[in-house]
């Protein structure tokens, strides 16, 4: 609970870095600022019931959902998984299974079960990805091909204009 009130704290501060560098008006950050820690304020306060915190739990796995498989189907697509990292979903997979392995027997609830079951086997399915595909080079970096390929028909049309020589001047002779 302790760690929950930190991380919220480092969002707050990520989120104003990415703000100052977008160059987003402070009044803006104050706002969000605002909001986000009035709705960390309500959750935290213990004052919504156990529904709608079961709601808000399931709704935090469909966010992972729609987050991991646009990343499987694309490392699929290019049989290449670029420069993720074996090592973070290898610790992100450990980590998922220890919180089903707790969730379980601290009886904490289907729905938390669910979430870090599914949450868990799309992380190990893009581990899985990333030993099979790895980084390597088949596929092309996204629109560097477009690039090349203009590059190329660019190419032949200047090597096709025919040059006209250079005139020569004429002399009189008188």
């Amino acid at each position: 609970y302790g760690e929950a009130i930190i991380m919220s704290a480092q969002d707050v501060l990520l989120l104003a870095l990415i703000y100052k560098h977008a160059k987003i008006p402070m009044s803006h950050v104050a706002m969000y600022t605002s909001f986000y820690c009035g709705g960390l304020a309500v959750l935290l306060s213990g004052k919504l019931g156990d529904d709608i915190m079961r709601v808000l739990s399931g709704a935090s796995f469909v966010t992972i959902v729609f987050a991991r498989l646009p990343q499987i189907y694309a490392n699929f697509s290019a049989k290449n998984t670029g420069q993720l990292s074996i090592f973070s979903y290898i610790i992100t997979v450990c980590g998922g299974s220890v919180r089903i392995f707790t969730s379980v027997t601290d009886n904490a609830g289907i729905t938390m079960v669910v979430g870090y079951c599914v949450s868990t086997t799309l992380n190990l399915i893009i581990a899985l990805q990333i030993l099979f595909y790895g980084g390597s080079k088949k596929a092309p970096v996204k629109g560097k091909g477009k690039a090349q390929a203009a590059k190329k028909k660019a190419t032949p049309a200047r090597a096709s204009k025919k040059k006209t020589p250079a005139k020569k001047k004429v002399e009189d002779s008188e």
